[in-house]
């Protein structure tokens, strides 16, 4: 009995080990994950108080002519800005505090708001579940996705294309469905809206450009760049300027959940092992057990 116990407690382990590894496979596989392969992020932040350098005018006009010529470049694909959309920069609860939005003639709901250009869905590989990505209105109203998390909830509205709702005090139209934006590799994707990005004034402090670089030229593309950086960036030692490989951020955002599924997989081997000795030796034992009935039975005349 007590090999029995044995293997029963084994068995009620490895299903635990077994139930939380699927849970990770499930979070990492749930909709929203944005293609970052060969994706390359500029970030450009002036530092506050310095009394030499150059005003913001100067430096965002130096990072859209930076941005203009990168587009020229044989091994660059798409370009986007935007805000709030690049993945994997923070964790989620730092990325932005939920926004309330209110549909005309029906609900308020709370959502995750990004903004992005016309080429964030070339840039990320958005992919549209329905309607179309964003486009001018002739209503005058401004273009908005919403995530397919945020229409689950908004279900009691109709059909989500074509729908409006009030975003600080600006009316939006939304003209497709997308599959989600999620924030963190194992957290799944918070119910959001993707703005346009126009509203951004030349003054804005921060910024954040992806560019999509031809597999094999990331490293050339890097060292480019910077150099272009440097020379149209005015006093360019005044300005923090960052140019890494998205898959830098993702492999730092899943570190600390690969360390727990690696400190799993190490015990739930040698559960396995062990339940295979264990089951092994019963085997065996029942074998020894049954072959000595039999020889008793073969001397006792049985056939």
């Amino acid at each position: 009995y007590s090999i029995f116990i044995e293997q029963m407690l084994i068995s009620a382990v490895l299903t635990v080990c077994f139930l939380s590894m699927f849970d990770m496979v499930e979070k990492y596989t749930s909709p929203g994950m944005l293609d970052t392969d060969n994706v390359v992020l500029l970030t450009c932040m002036q530092r506050f108080h310095q009394n030499n350098g150059p005003d913001r005018f100067e430096v965002n006009n130096a990072i859209d002519a930076i941005i203009g010529n990168a587009r020229q470049w044989e091994y660059v694909e798409a370009v986007s800005e935007s805000s709030g959309l690049v993945p994997y920069m923070r964790p989620s609860e730092y990325y932005a505090s939920e926004d309330s939005i209110y549909v005309t003639g029906g609900g308020k709901y709370f959502v995750h708001a990004k903004t992005a250009d016309e080429n964030a869905d070339k840039v990320f590989g958005i992919n549209i579940q329905e309607g179309a990505w964003l486009h001018q209105q002739d209503d005058g109203t401004d273009p908005a996705l919403i995530s397919r998390q945020l229409a689950e909830d908004m279900k009691s509205e109709g059909n989500p294309v074509g729908l409006k709702f009030k975003y600080y005090g600006r009316t939006y139209t939304v003209t497709g469905v997308f599959d989600g934006a999620k924030e963190e590799p194992f957290v799944p994707a918070a119910p959001s809206i993707i703005r346009t990005w126009p509203f951004f004034d030349k003054v804005r402090p921060y910024r954040e450009i992806c560019f999509r670089i031809e597999p094999g030229h990331e490293q050339e593309f890097c060292s480019r760049l910077y150099k272009e950086c440097k020379r149209l960036i005015p006093h360019f030692d005044t300005i923090d300027i960052g140019i890494t490989d998205m898959e830098y951020f993702k492999s730092k955002a899943m570190s600390s959940e690969m360390s727990r599924l690696k400190l799993m997989l190490i015990p739930t081997a040698l559960l396995v092992l062990f339940a295979f000795v264990g089951s092994l030796g019963l085997l065996m034992l029942n074998a020894r057990k049954r072959a000595v009935e039999y020889s008793l039975h073969r001397a006792m005349g049985a056939t």
